[in-house]
């Protein structure tokens, strides 16, 4: 069919950039994906981009049209990650309505476990890949540690808080609980203790407030 009268019809220029631009954030996705399996399989330093592009399916030009680099590429893998991290504890917090400290800690902790279980790649992408990688990714993940304390105390102010945190030194709290947490979260990807998320949270919670003692 030819175009209406007095109307140009589009290039076929314009049409590829039209088709490009409605499959660029698909093509993206797509090589996040197979970003974050590629590297819990294969570490930061074993994977290359032309690894990542052939796990998408893709040209290895296309991933340099996205990514200029494996680092940068990394560390948006990183960040959709924790992005994703945090809004799933962020959920736990908005379904529950903790009386205290302890259930919201348990809430949180419990959806991270969950997340993890679910996403076991991003276990080995946020908390074991990154140590050996550079002070950027470290500031990336205090940040994460930061932004988990710093819901649990907007939750905390929700309820009757039955701990006291103020004067604590946040980052320090963030990284012992946080490291705690995910050390747990990568012994579950690799060992079944037998354990939902649930009770996981709840024995890993017990811990923190009990001690090893006092802990079922």
């Amino acid at each position: 069919m030819s175009a209406p009268s007095g109307a140009a019809a589009p290039s076929g220029g314009a049409m590829r950039r039209a088709v490009s631009d409605a499959d660029k954030g698909r093509r993206r996705d797509e090589l996040l994906a197979a970003a974050r399996d590629t590297f819990a399989t294969k570490g930061y330093h074993g994977t290359t981009m032309a690894d990542v592009a052939r796990a998408a399916d893709l040209s290895y030009g296309v991933a340099y049209w996205y990514f200029d680099s494996k680092d940068d590429l990394f560390k948006a893998v990183m960040s959709a990650e924790a992005g994703a991290l945090r809004a799933r504890i962020g959920a736990s917090l908005t379904d529950v309505a903790p009386s205290g400290f302890r259930e919201v800690l348990t809430a949180a902790v419990a959806a991270t476990f969950a997340y993890f279980d679910e996403n076991p790649a991003a276990g080995v992408l946020l908390f074991r890949e990154p140590v050996a990688l550079g002070h950027d990714v470290e500031r990336h993940l205090l940040d994460i540690f930061e932004g988990f304390i710093g819901a649990l105390g907007r939750g905390m102010g929700a309820g009757a808080a039955d701990v006291d945190v103020a004067g604590r030194p946040m980052a320090l709290t963030a990284f012992v609980v946080a490291t705690l947490i995910s050390s747990v979260a990568l012994r579950r990807s690799r060992t079944d203790d037998g354990m939902s998320a649930d009770e996981a949270a709840a024995y890993v919670v017990g811990l923190v407030f009990d001690g090893i003692g006092r802990v079922p």
